[in-house]
């Protein structure tokens, strides 16, 4: 499973509203439409609210003002998002999202990142290895395991 995780930020200029609007009505469904193409698994957006209690447990910790967003975005498997951006028709819908998403996404306040299934898997091994049983994962490419190996017990998983 590949989970990518995008935290955005609005660009200057739009209100909070008219951003979240933008964001679910006009580029939700189009980033459906282009689900199939794309080998899509999971599209979710998380639309944070701002109230005082939110405001209260900020300032306590002296936390940063809320983001305007999260997207989760899923896929099957490395092969399913690598296969997906290797067709012209994969490209071509990369390209209509992306240019969507620069109409209200200010990208260079914005991040992304792989959150995939490395913390599953050490959360697996943890929960066994608190019974003293081993964990061996089999069926990986190369690929997959010197990314679990690099990453393996390094999240905080348990």
């Amino acid at each position: 499973m590949i989970k990518l995780v995008y935290v955005i930020v609005r660009k200057d200029g739009m209100s909070a509203a008219d951003f979240r609007d933008y964001w679910l009505t006009r580029h939700g469904p189009l980033v459906a439409a282009q689900a199939e193409v794309l080998r899509l698994r999971r599209y979710v957006q998380s639309h944070p609210f701002d109230d005082a209690a939110s405001e209260a447990m900020r300032s306590v910790r002296g936390m940063l003002p809320p983001v305007d967003g999260v997207t989760e975005v899923w896929w099957d498997s490395l092969e399913d998002f690598q296969a997906a951006y290797a067709t012209p028709e994969g490209q071509a819908a990369g390209r209509v999202l992306a240019e969507d998403e620069a109409k209200f996404i200010d990208f260079s306040k914005s991040q992304i990142w792989d959150a995939s299934t490395v913390a599953a898997l050490d959360s697996i091994q943890m929960k066994y290895r608190q019974h003293d049983v081993a964990v061996v994962f089999t069926g990986l490419d190369e690929r997959s395991r010197a990314f679990h190996a690099r990453l393996s017990g390094n999240l905080n998983v348990g």
